[in-house]
């Protein structure tokens, strides 16, 4: 066994697979044995403690296995009572005595594990074993520690804890004072809270009972620990977590205590403004952690001292300091503007303190803060703090009622002036520009006419040779202008869609959909202007290849060309015009990924997804053969799964539009190819998610031309369904065989009766009845299958009502009525 366990752990695969094989058939073959072996290797003298934690583990894998009949997991051999009464035993005897944290974790869950369903009735004693070790020190207090979490997490009810609550509170802080023991000790008071959080609310005045008087002594080591042990990085969080818990789970309790723990966590935040060796996480933790008091019950003391305008501006300091850019992020924003937008965008909020300094400042709540940040704006010392201070005056704009605010004309007109004459350096300008469009959306219906209009020509002012973070800003405030004064923008948007055009080439991560929103706004601005305006399609197709990850992207910006089909359609003259203006990148597009045999990208999908929808909507085609001839070889080629779908579904809308059409064998034959592939069993099912439709417009379109390939084709679609697991290509197959059998009862019967698989199909049919969608749909289901009963066939009667009476003769049946009727399966 020695030997088994020692090469387990080699990193010699085949050692460790052939000793991995080995322990598995000894277990089976003799779990009592393998038991008391793993025990006395894991308490013998010369095990290291790899050896000691690898029993553990085994144990651990195993042991639940060959337990009892009431674990999900259980196989034969059971192992017998001494052995279980010897396994309890030596767990709890690990978990107080080994020196490996590692070695008593493992232990511990081990014996959560068994405890969750033995305890109280097979082991009365463990919750009093683990008192005990509560009550020790040193190792066996950690052992404890660990055990009591992992029994809190599996193993006791709520009545367990009101019985030992006072005594386990009173022991988790004793063994809070020994620094050592801090961290585990606080996560079990850690885990008590989430236990508490998941009792019912008539319990919770008991547990609020049990945790009242040590609350405050929690607190008092928070604070100490907040203050004077900011190197235990690990600790800080916990408390952090802790706090936060226990604010949701008894605000009440907690209450007394958030003055004092906002000052110290403030005073924290505070020393980090010198401090050169700082946590941003949890520097971030401990500035949301001053959010959620201001927010917190028993908050009303904290809000009235900043009623004290020197209290406030203290504050503000902190804030502002926090808020400044550091030095790394200067750099890198202005290489890469793309940093920039994920900040912008607060996709960063949990790595850094800006965004949580941002969002502390807007919760404030206090009404001069507004002019306070403003008149700090005015005195500025540097271009770093006048940035930090506009930042937080857009969070306030953003986050408080404007009319809440005690502001004089002075101070608008103040900071308009500061934000239109900060253009250098580049950073500051762009935080200025972005800040009067803030301005100008929150606080336009105070500006006067002059100053809202030189709000409105910031973004403009711009040079030619603006650094694409300025040009990103700019694009932000016209964003916002867009919104606030359209009838003052509609004339420049063309200018406005260069800009972003010239941001495109180097967008990536985050910037594409922020670009494809900010177009998106400026093209609603007036539809007419430029819907004929080749750049605008271009620039779909540009901003989608950029951003291959968001397939949100795609769909947006396809739900946006439907909404300018809506405004086309009120001049019936421009519609054709703008389909070819789309269909041009579209078919360019897909000729592009030929080389590369169609493989996945998102400007791809997006022109597959395009073109159906151009298809379906009744478009006039241009050289009908050739896109016959791009779809088949896309199709015919393409392996992936997402295009292929993609390119299936822009097939079939593609067939559906020629109706009935002559066409050459060729081309005839190359359809007929497309639908074999589609139909192939072997391929994966959500790839041909179109191939019902597929089939029903080849025979809509092409008719007798089909001769008897029309019957091979219905049986490949048979089997499709048949073996078909994805629920939307059965429903795609299913819609497709209740509208031949609608067409021709008597004869899809037969055909499919004569290959053998009449019975799968109908079957899957009836399985597939109850989730179809869609009014036609479902009234075309229904008259399918009263066609199918109305043959009052034998063949098919043991599918449909499984020997049961036929439903009555010129009956319809719906979905609903079908319900619980014993005439038919469909429910």
């Amino acid at each position: 066994m020695d030997q088994l366990l020692q090469h387990a752990m080699s990193s010699d695969v085949v050692a460790r697979q052939t000793a991995e094989t080995a322990i598995e058939q000894y277990v089976v073959s003799r779990p009592d044995d393998f038991f008391n072996d793993i025990f006395r290797i894991a308490h013998a003298e010369d095990s290291t403690k790899e050896m000691a934690h690898m029993t553990m583990l085994v144990a651990k894998a195993v042991i639940l296995r060959h337990w009892g009949p009431e674990f999900e997991q259980f196989e034969r051999p059971m192992l017998g009572p001494d052995t279980k009464t010897n396994v309890r035993r030596e767990l709890l005897n690990i978990v107080g005595t080994s020196a490996s944290p590692k070695v008593r974790a493992t232990a511990a869950s081990v014996v959560s594990r068994i405890g969750g369903n033995e305890f109280p009735d097979q082991w009365p004693d463990l919750l009093e074993n683990n008192m005990k070790l509560l009550r020790s020190e040193g190792v066996a207090l950690a052992g404890g520690l660990e055990l009591f979490k992992e029994l809190l997490i599996d193993t006791l009810r709520e009545q367990d804890f009101f019985e030992i609550g006072a005594f386990v509170m009173s022991c988790l802080l004793e063994a809070a004072d020994h620094k050592e023991h801090r961290l585990a000790a606080l996560k079990c008071f850690h885990e008590c809270i989430n236990f508490f959080l998941m009792g019912d609310d008539d319990q919770l005045p008991v547990l609020e009972a049990i945790i009242k008087g040590d609350v405050n002594k929690w607190c008092l080591l928070f604070k100490h620990v907040i203050i004077h042990e900011a190197e235990e990085t690990d600790l800080q969080d916990e408390i952090i977590l802790t706090l936060r818990d226990l604010e949701s789970a008894f605000p009440s309790v907690l209450a007394p205590e958030i003055p004092e723990l906002f000052r110290t966590v403030v005073e924290r935040v505070e020393q980090c403004r010198v401090s050169r060796n700082v946590n941003d996480e949890l520097l971030t933790h401990q500035i949301n952690l001053i959010d959620m008091f201001f927010r917190a019950k028993g908050s009303e003391t904290i809000h009235r001292s900043l009623l004290d305008m020197q209290v406030l501006q203290r504050f503000l300091d902190i804030c502002i300091a926090q808020a400044t850019i550091p030095k790394e992020l200067q750099h890198l924003w202005i290489d890469d503007y793309n940093d920039f937008v994920i900040h912008e965008v607060e996709l960063a909020e949990d790595i850094w303190p800006r965004p949580a300094v941002g969002n502390l400042t807007g919760d404030l709540r206090h009404p001069m803060i507004l002019a306070t940040l403003i008149e700090r704006a005015k005195t500025a010392q540097t271009w770093l703090e006048l940035e930090s201070i506009l930042f937080l005056i857009t969070c306030v704009l953003q986050q408080l009622s404007f009319e809440s605010q005690k502001l004089t004309p002075n101070h608008l007109s103040d900071i308009a002036a500061i934000v239109r004459s900060a253009t250098q350096p580049e950073l500051l300008h762009a935080r200025a520009i972005i800040t009067g469009g803030y301005i100008l959306k929150y606080a336009g219906s105070k500006l006067s006419s002059d100053t809202k209009d030189q709000m409105l020509k910031l973004p403009f002012e711009i040079q030619s040779n603006a650094s694409n973070v300025v040009k990103i800003a700019a694009l932000r405030n016209i964003s916002i202008g867009c919104t606030v004064a359209p009838e003052k923008l509609r004339s420049t948007q063309k200018n406005m869609l260069s800009l972003i055009a010239s941001l495109v080439p180097e967008s990536e991560e985050e910037t594409p959909a922020l670009l494809a929103d900010i177009m998106m706004n400026i093209l609603r601005l007036n539809f007419q202007d430029v819907l004929m305006d080749d750049q605008v399609y271009s620039l779909f197709f540009s901003l989608v290849s950029k951003d291959t990850a968001n397939i949100e992207l795609t769909v947006e910006l396809l739900s946006f060309v439907e909404e300018i089909f809506e405004s086309a359609e009120q001049n019936p003259e421009t519609l054709p015009n703008i389909y070819q203006k789309l269909l041009v990148p579209v078919i360019q597009t897909l000729a592009n990924a030929q080389a590369s045999k169609y493989e996945f990208s998102s400007d791809l999908q997006f022109a597959l997804d395009l073109a159906a929808v151009i298809f379906e909507r009744g478009a006039e085609l241009p050289d009908k053969s050739r896109l016959l001839q791009i779809f088949h070889d896309l199709v015919s080629t393409c392996d992936d799964p997402q295009i292929l779908q993609s390119g299936s579904f822009a097939y079939a809308a593609l067939l559906e539009r020629l109706g009935t059409i002559e066409l050459d064998t060729n081309a005839i034959q190359n359809v007929l190819e497309v639908a074999a592939k589609l139909l192939d069993p072997d391929l994966d099912d959500a790839s041909g998610l179109a191939s019902g439709r597929l089939v029903k417009a080849i025979i809509a379109t092409f008719g007798s031309e089909l001769g008897d390939v029309l019957s091979e084709i219905i049986i490949a679609a048979g089997t499709r369904l048949a073996a078909a697991e994805n629920a939307l290509l059965a429903e795609s197959l299913t819609l497709l065989f209740f509208d031949l059998i609608n067409r021709d009862a008597l004869t899809i019967v037969n055909l499919l009766a004569d290959r053998n698989i009449l019975e799968p199909v109908l079957k899957k049919c009836l399985a597939t009845f109850e989730v179809v969608r869609g009014a036609d749909e479902i009234h075309g289901s229904v008259s399918a299958l009263e066609n199918l009963y109305d043959l009052e066939d034998p063949r098919i009667e043991a599918i449909l009502v499984n020997d049961e009476a036929l439903a009555p003769r010129n009956k319809i049946l719906t979905r609903s009525a079908t319900k619980n009727m014993k005439f038919t399966q469909v429910s």
